[in-house]
Protein backbone atom coordinates (compact mmCIF):
# COMPACT_ATOMS: atom_id res chain seq x y z
CA UNK A 1 0.00 0.00 0.00
CA UNK A 2 1.29 3.59 -1.25
CA UNK A 3 1.73 6.15 1.53
CA UNK A 4 -1.19 8.11 -0.39
CA UNK A 5 -3.47 4.92 0.64
CA UNK A 6 -2.50 4.57 3.49
CA UNK A 7 -3.81 7.97 4.62
CA UNK A 8 -7.08 7.95 2.17
CA UNK A 9 -7.85 4.79 3.90
CA UNK A 10 -7.11 5.39 7.63
CA UNK A 11 -6.37 8.84 8.60
CA UNK A 12 -8.97 11.56 9.13
CA UNK A 13 -7.12 14.26 8.36
CA UNK A 14 -4.13 16.07 6.61
CA UNK A 15 -2.43 19.77 8.18
CA UNK A 16 -1.01 22.39 6.88
CA UNK A 17 1.09 24.17 9.40
CA UNK A 18 1.60 27.91 9.32
CA UNK A 19 5.29 28.44 9.97
CA UNK A 20 8.04 30.18 7.14
CA UNK A 21 6.24 32.39 4.94
CA UNK A 22 7.94 30.47 2.16
CA UNK A 23 6.88 27.27 2.93
CA UNK A 24 2.91 28.11 4.18
CA UNK A 25 0.44 26.63 1.70
CA UNK A 26 -1.37 30.02 -0.26
CA UNK A 27 -5.04 29.95 -1.08
CA UNK A 28 -4.07 29.30 -4.91
CA UNK A 29 -2.04 26.08 -3.71
CA UNK A 30 -4.56 25.09 -1.30
CA UNK A 31 -7.25 24.88 -4.15
CA UNK A 32 -5.23 23.34 -6.39
CA UNK A 33 -4.59 20.30 -3.96
CA UNK A 34 -8.08 20.28 -3.07
CA UNK A 35 -9.31 20.03 -7.12
CA UNK A 36 -6.50 16.80 -7.60
CA UNK A 37 -7.61 15.63 -4.09
CA UNK A 38 -11.10 15.80 -5.68
CA UNK A 39 -10.35 13.19 -8.23
CA UNK A 40 -9.80 10.49 -5.60
CA UNK A 41 -12.18 8.74 -3.75
CA UNK A 42 -11.53 9.52 -0.36
CA UNK A 43 -12.56 10.52 2.59
CA UNK A 44 -9.53 12.48 4.22
CA UNK A 45 -9.72 16.20 4.91
CA UNK A 46 -7.12 18.69 4.21
CA UNK A 47 -6.53 21.22 6.58
CA UNK A 48 -4.96 24.88 6.20
CA UNK A 49 -3.76 27.01 8.99
CA UNK A 50 -4.08 30.73 9.15
CA UNK A 51 -2.67 32.62 11.70
CA UNK A 52 -4.81 35.94 13.27
CA UNK A 53 -2.21 38.42 13.94
CA UNK A 54 -1.12 36.82 10.56
CA UNK A 55 -1.69 40.32 8.23
CA UNK A 56 -2.22 38.26 5.27
CA UNK A 57 -5.50 37.35 7.46
CA UNK A 58 -6.56 40.67 8.88
CA UNK A 59 -10.22 41.05 9.01
CA UNK A 60 -10.02 44.71 9.29
CA UNK A 61 -7.74 45.89 6.29
CA UNK A 62 -9.37 45.16 2.84
CA UNK A 63 -6.65 42.65 1.52
CA UNK A 64 -6.82 40.65 4.57
CA UNK A 65 -10.59 40.44 4.23
CA UNK A 66 -10.57 39.49 0.67
CA UNK A 67 -7.89 36.80 1.53
CA UNK A 68 -10.04 35.23 3.93
CA UNK A 69 -13.12 35.39 1.67
CA UNK A 70 -11.56 33.49 -1.12
CA UNK A 71 -10.54 30.96 1.13
CA UNK A 72 -13.77 30.59 2.39
CA UNK A 73 -15.55 30.28 -0.68
CA UNK A 74 -12.86 27.85 -1.82
CA UNK A 75 -13.43 25.55 1.59
CA UNK A 76 -17.02 25.50 0.69
CA UNK A 77 -16.93 24.51 -2.69
CA UNK A 78 -15.03 21.66 -1.07
CA UNK A 79 -16.57 20.94 2.11
CA UNK A 80 -16.07 17.20 2.19
CA UNK A 81 -12.61 17.72 1.95
CA UNK A 82 -11.27 20.73 3.87
CA UNK A 83 -11.55 22.44 6.61
CA UNK A 84 -9.79 25.29 8.45
CA UNK A 85 -7.40 25.38 11.60
CA UNK A 86 -6.77 28.63 13.30
CA UNK A 87 -4.07 30.04 15.75
CA UNK A 88 -2.85 33.58 16.52
CA UNK A 89 0.62 32.40 15.19
CA UNK A 90 3.93 31.47 16.45
CA UNK A 91 5.92 34.65 17.20
CA UNK A 92 9.40 32.70 15.73
CA UNK A 93 7.21 33.10 12.15
CA UNK A 94 5.94 36.19 12.57
CA UNK A 95 7.14 39.66 11.58
CA UNK A 96 8.34 42.37 14.44
CA UNK A 97 5.27 44.28 13.08
CA UNK A 98 2.45 41.50 13.29
CA UNK A 99 4.23 40.32 16.79
CA UNK A 100 2.95 43.27 18.83
CA UNK A 101 -0.62 42.27 17.13
CA UNK A 102 -3.02 40.81 20.48
CA UNK A 103 -2.95 37.31 20.50
CA UNK A 104 -6.65 37.65 21.43
CA UNK A 105 -8.30 40.34 19.95
CA UNK A 106 -6.56 39.21 16.48
CA UNK A 107 -8.18 35.30 17.54
CA UNK A 108 -11.62 36.51 18.22
CA UNK A 109 -12.20 38.74 15.25
CA UNK A 110 -10.86 36.12 12.92
CA UNK A 111 -12.97 33.27 14.21
CA UNK A 112 -15.93 35.81 15.15
CA UNK A 113 -15.42 36.64 11.17
CA UNK A 114 -15.27 32.90 9.68
CA UNK A 115 -18.31 31.39 12.12
CA UNK A 116 -20.45 34.31 10.54
CA UNK A 117 -19.67 33.22 6.97
CA UNK A 118 -18.96 29.38 6.99
CA UNK A 119 -20.79 26.54 7.13
CA UNK A 120 -21.68 25.03 11.09
CA UNK A 121 -20.40 21.67 9.23
CA UNK A 122 -17.28 22.63 8.22
CA UNK A 123 -14.73 21.58 10.58
CA UNK A 124 -12.82 24.36 12.18
CA UNK A 125 -10.18 24.19 14.98
CA UNK A 126 -8.52 26.91 17.10
CA UNK A 127 -5.08 26.76 18.65
CA UNK A 128 -4.77 27.05 21.93
CA UNK A 129 -1.39 27.73 22.81
CA UNK A 130 -0.78 30.37 25.09
CA UNK A 131 -4.47 31.89 24.67
CA UNK A 132 -6.51 28.64 26.25
CA UNK A 133 -9.41 30.55 27.54
CA UNK A 134 -10.04 32.70 24.03
CA UNK A 135 -9.24 29.54 22.39
CA UNK A 136 -11.79 27.90 24.43
CA UNK A 137 -14.71 30.47 24.70
CA UNK A 138 -14.59 30.57 20.72
CA UNK A 139 -15.48 26.55 20.53
CA UNK A 140 -17.86 26.62 23.04
CA UNK A 141 -19.56 29.47 21.25
CA UNK A 142 -19.30 28.35 17.44
CA UNK A 143 -18.55 25.02 18.14
CA UNK A 144 -14.98 25.32 16.92
CA UNK A 145 -12.31 21.90 17.81
CA UNK A 146 -9.70 22.97 20.95
CA UNK A 147 -6.09 22.22 19.10
CA UNK A 148 -3.72 21.25 22.01
CA UNK A 149 0.23 21.30 21.80
CA UNK A 150 1.12 18.30 23.24
CA UNK A 151 3.11 19.07 26.40
CA UNK A 152 3.66 19.76 30.37
CA UNK A 153 0.62 21.22 30.51
CA UNK A 154 -1.52 18.43 29.07
CA UNK A 155 -3.86 16.48 31.42
CA UNK A 156 -4.68 20.53 33.13
CA UNK A 157 -6.10 21.61 29.71
CA UNK A 158 -7.68 18.94 28.87
CA UNK A 159 -9.76 18.95 32.16
CA UNK A 160 -10.65 22.98 32.00
CA UNK A 161 -11.85 21.92 28.43
CA UNK A 162 -13.79 19.51 29.58
CA UNK A 163 -15.39 21.29 32.06
CA UNK A 164 -15.91 24.65 29.72
CA UNK A 165 -17.20 22.84 26.89
CA UNK A 166 -18.60 19.52 27.66
CA UNK A 167 -18.07 16.22 24.96
CA UNK A 168 -16.26 19.10 22.29
CA UNK A 169 -13.75 16.96 19.85
CA UNK A 170 -10.57 18.39 21.43
CA UNK A 171 -7.77 17.41 19.12
CA UNK A 172 -3.80 17.20 20.06
CA UNK A 173 -0.97 18.00 17.55
CA UNK A 174 2.40 15.58 18.68
CA UNK A 175 5.68 15.16 17.33
CA UNK A 176 6.25 11.42 17.26
CA UNK A 177 8.63 9.12 16.34
CA UNK A 178 8.98 5.01 16.21
CA UNK A 179 12.62 4.95 14.79
CA UNK A 180 14.71 7.98 15.66
CA UNK A 181 17.04 7.85 18.66
CA UNK A 182 17.45 9.74 21.37
CA UNK A 183 20.17 12.66 19.55
CA UNK A 184 18.53 11.92 16.33
CA UNK A 185 15.08 13.19 17.84
CA UNK A 186 17.35 16.28 19.64
CA UNK A 187 18.74 17.11 15.94
CA UNK A 188 15.05 17.47 14.87
CA UNK A 189 13.33 19.00 17.89
CA UNK A 190 15.78 20.50 19.27
CA UNK A 191 14.47 24.27 17.83
CA UNK A 192 11.12 23.34 18.82
CA UNK A 193 11.58 22.37 22.40
CA UNK A 194 13.88 25.35 23.39
CA UNK A 195 10.30 27.59 22.27
CA UNK A 196 8.28 26.27 25.08
CA UNK A 197 8.84 28.31 28.29
CA UNK A 198 8.64 25.11 30.20
CA UNK A 199 11.58 23.85 28.85
CA UNK A 200 13.84 26.72 29.04
CA UNK A 201 12.82 27.47 32.48
CA UNK A 202 13.76 24.15 32.93
CA UNK A 203 17.01 24.18 31.78
CA UNK A 204 17.89 27.58 33.31
CA UNK A 205 16.74 26.33 36.89
CA UNK A 206 19.45 23.46 36.24
CA UNK A 207 22.11 25.87 35.67
CA UNK A 208 21.77 25.05 32.08
CA UNK A 209 23.39 28.54 29.65
CA UNK A 210 20.79 28.21 27.16
CA UNK A 211 22.91 30.41 24.94
CA UNK A 212 25.96 28.28 24.91
CA UNK A 213 22.97 25.05 24.54
CA UNK A 214 21.73 26.75 21.35
CA UNK A 215 25.00 27.29 19.89
CA UNK A 216 26.26 23.66 20.50
CA UNK A 217 23.16 22.41 18.97
CA UNK A 218 23.04 24.72 16.03
CA UNK A 219 26.56 22.86 15.56
CA UNK A 220 24.90 19.27 15.44
CA UNK A 221 27.23 18.76 18.53
CA UNK A 222 24.53 16.49 20.63
CA UNK A 223 27.48 13.72 21.75
CA UNK A 224 29.68 17.00 22.87
CA UNK A 225 26.82 17.89 25.42
CA UNK A 226 27.99 17.50 28.88
CA UNK A 227 25.97 14.62 30.25
CA UNK A 228 24.18 16.46 32.72
CA UNK A 229 22.79 18.99 29.90
CA UNK A 230 22.05 15.84 27.39
CA UNK A 231 19.70 13.93 30.12
CA UNK A 232 18.02 17.16 31.32
CA UNK A 233 17.20 18.09 27.99
CA UNK A 234 16.01 14.21 27.19
CA UNK A 235 13.55 14.67 29.95
CA UNK A 236 12.46 17.72 28.70
CA UNK A 237 11.91 16.93 25.58
CA UNK A 238 9.67 13.86 26.77
CA UNK A 239 6.85 16.66 27.60
CA UNK A 240 7.12 17.66 23.73
CA UNK A 241 7.53 14.37 21.57
CA UNK A 242 6.04 11.23 22.21
CA UNK A 243 8.75 8.56 20.81
CA UNK A 244 9.83 4.93 21.27
CA UNK A 245 10.00 1.67 19.34
CA UNK A 246 6.98 -1.69 19.84
CA UNK A 247 4.03 -0.64 21.94
CA UNK A 248 5.15 2.65 22.68
CA UNK A 249 3.42 4.95 20.70
CA UNK A 250 -0.07 2.80 21.25
CA UNK A 251 0.18 3.31 25.00
CA UNK A 252 1.03 6.96 25.01
CA UNK A 253 -1.82 7.41 22.54
CA UNK A 254 -4.34 5.62 24.55
CA UNK A 255 -3.61 7.65 27.35
CA UNK A 256 -4.37 10.61 25.37
CA UNK A 257 -7.69 9.33 24.19
CA UNK A 258 -8.48 7.75 27.89
CA UNK A 259 -7.94 11.41 29.17
CA UNK A 260 -10.44 13.17 26.92
CA UNK A 261 -8.85 13.71 23.16
CA UNK A 262 -10.44 12.99 20.09
CA UNK A 263 -8.22 13.61 17.33
CA UNK A 264 -4.74 13.10 17.19
CA UNK A 265 -2.69 14.92 15.01
CA UNK A 266 1.07 13.67 14.42
CA UNK A 267 4.08 15.28 12.67
CA UNK A 268 6.30 11.68 12.02
CA UNK A 269 9.78 13.34 12.93
CA UNK A 270 11.55 10.87 10.93
CA UNK A 271 9.40 11.48 7.77
CA UNK A 272 8.99 7.58 6.88
CA UNK A 273 6.46 5.92 5.65
CA UNK A 274 6.77 3.51 8.43
CA UNK A 275 6.01 6.55 11.10
CA UNK A 276 2.78 7.10 9.37
CA UNK A 277 1.90 3.09 8.79
CA UNK A 278 2.57 3.36 12.71
CA UNK A 279 0.23 6.13 13.25
CA UNK A 280 -2.80 4.85 10.74
CA UNK A 281 -2.44 1.36 12.30
CA UNK A 282 -2.96 2.80 15.73
CA UNK A 283 -6.16 4.54 14.68
CA UNK A 284 -7.30 1.43 13.21
CA UNK A 285 -6.56 -0.75 16.10
CA UNK A 286 -9.83 -1.04 18.58
CA UNK A 287 -8.40 1.92 20.72
CA UNK A 288 -8.08 3.76 17.76
CA UNK A 289 -11.54 3.58 16.64
CA UNK A 290 -12.65 6.53 19.25
CA UNK A 291 -10.65 8.99 17.24
CA UNK A 292 -10.10 10.59 14.35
Amino acid sequence: MTIRETISKFLSYVFFDFEWPQYNLSVEEFKKLLETLENFSNKTKIIMTIASRSRNFDVNSKTGKATINKLLDIISSYADISGLNIVAGNPAYLSEDEKRRNASRTLISLGEYIASRIDTKTDVFIGTEKILKTAVKLAEKFDFKPFLLFSNNIDAEIKYISKTVGNSKTACYIPFSTTLKEEELIKKTWRYVLRREYARNTLMSANIDLKNLEEQLQKGQIENLPSKTKRIFIEVMKKFVIYGEGNGLKQSLNKLVNKGINIIVGLPLSGSTNEITSLAAWKNSSNGNAVK
